[in-house]
């Protein structure tokens, strides 16, 4: 038996990248994985090259895409294990500080923080009804 046999993982910005090495590890240690990517054909790609996987398109800069997330992964697989917040934004600002907008800065936010913050808080029943899981917060530029 492997370490996730069994389990159901969840990873936003799971199409490429980090994400992409997280979803295949995890499903290469038993775990059915479902990747959340708000480039749905890029998710849909690395989800076919995964046994057992699915993808579902999600926006964690949007509450009701969050949850949907959430919800695709308990009605596709019938529980969930596993957050990993991995999708971020990172702005494109390379100027001066005090150049940099702030609605680049905001949108940096609502998606890397709140958006990791709505993934958990929609994720957390199922975790707590299980009595166990695990959320895994991924920061870096290097997730794309």
């Amino acid at each position: 038996m492997t370490r996730f046999e069994g389990d159901v993982a969840l990873i936003t910005g799971g199409a490429r990248g980090i994400g992409e090495a997280t979803a295949r590890r995890l499903a290469f240690e038993g775990a059915r994985v479902l990747i959340a990517d708000i480039d749905a054909d890029a998710a849909e790609r690395t989800a076919a090259g995964i046994e057992g996987a699915a993808f579902v398109h999600c926006d964690v800069g949007d509450r009701a895409s969050a949850e949907a997330a959430v919800a695709r992964a308990v009605e596709q697989f019938g529980s969930l294990d596993v957050l990993v917040n991995n999708a971020f934004s990172a702005s494109r600002h390379f100027g001066p500080l005090e150049e940099l907008p702030d609605d680049g800065w905001q949108q940096d936010l609502d998606v890397t923080l709140t958006g990791a913050l709505r993934c958990a808080r929609a994720a957390w029943p199922h975790l707590a009804a299980r009595g166990r899981g695990a959320v895994v917060n991924i920061g870096s530029v290097n997730a794309e």
